[in-house]
């Protein structure tokens, strides 16, 4: 696809403007994965190819780079944080209609954040390339989710489809940055509650998504999901609802290392450490 801006636009660039448009923040690393992951190319010839198109989104300022962050995010200080322009924005938007035009500003924490969303989709993103059966039918961030579920009483950082031959699991995933004491942390698991029973998630999910939340530590995987359980065991309309719902918690160092289908994962109600309910290995 081109785009007359005085040369042309190569698929691969367009490629990154989208992901630039859907996830916000990206680092050189992650961008290069993102665009390489499946593929037989070499290591050094992804780098190069990587930056070959960082320097034309850059010249041609649909793309720029924050200054270098000391601490937080993936990746540590030494890092640049990508992101599109308005004419970046402009042009992204006439690739795929839902990502939004409008700038927002964001602040050194939810950078951090924006980057951690970023590297738990391409953990996923990862393990579909690497196996011919299975895909991400669909995925998409807040930036997209929002306008669709308008006043609802909250929003995923990610919703994600994840197929294969033989079965799908969709996904609705919150990025937890450790910013808040657990017992806070329930009042958005009761928010996915009140969204399940005001029924206005059907305009954003095929099927009612298993809950996922992704924490910097395991230590924190296990506090969030044990203030979780005490929340929902608690309520009375729980035995109704808990054959309906399933809310799931893991460190982001585990999924790094096992995989995001490895058994990383703290579920409310069971003991110990399981995989996701899905078919997929």
């Amino acid at each position: 696809m081109t785009i007359k801006l005085g040369h042309p636009i190569s698929d691969r660039a367009s490629r990154a403007l989208i992901l630039f448009g859907k996830l916000g923040y990206l680092t050189q690393r992650q961008l290069c994965e993102f665009l390489f992951a499946g593929t037989t190319n070499t290591a050094e010839s992804q780098r190069v190819m990587t930056s070959r198109v960082i320097k034309s989104l850059t010249s041609l300022k649909l793309v720029t780079v924050t200054a270098r962050l000391i601490g937080g995010g993936v990746g540590g200080s030494a890092v640049g944080y990508y992101h599109l322009t308005s004419a970046g924005r402009r042009l992204a938007a006439t690739f795929d209609e839902t990502l939004p035009v409008e700038a927002r500003r964001e602040l050194r924490s939810s950078i951090s954040h924006t980057i951690t969303v970023a590297e738990v989709v391409l953990l996923f993103h990862k393990k579909a390339t690497a196996n011919p059966e299975h895909e991400i039918s669909g995925w998409e961030t807040e930036r997209t989710l929002a306008p669709r579920l308008g006043r609802s009483p909250v929003i995923p950082d990610v919703h994600l489809v994840y197929a294969t031959k033989t079965s799908e699991i969709e996904m609705a995933v919150e990025v937890d940055m450790d910013t808040e004491r657990p017992k806070y942390f329930v009042a958005k698991i009761a928010r996915y509650l009140d969204l399940l029973q005001h029924g206005s998630w059907r305009q954003a999910f095929e099927d009612w998504p298993v809950v996922l939340t992704i924490t910097p530590s395991e230590r924190r995987a296990i506090a969030l999901a044990a203030a979780a359980e005490r929340y929902l065991t608690g309520r009375a309309d729980w035995p109704r609802l808990k054959s309906s719902v399933e809310f799931a918690f893991a460190s982001l160092p585990c999924l790094a290392s096992d995989g995001p289908f490895g058994h990383c994962w703290f579920v409310v109600g069971q003991l110990g450490q399981h995989a996701l309910t899905t078919e997929v290995e």
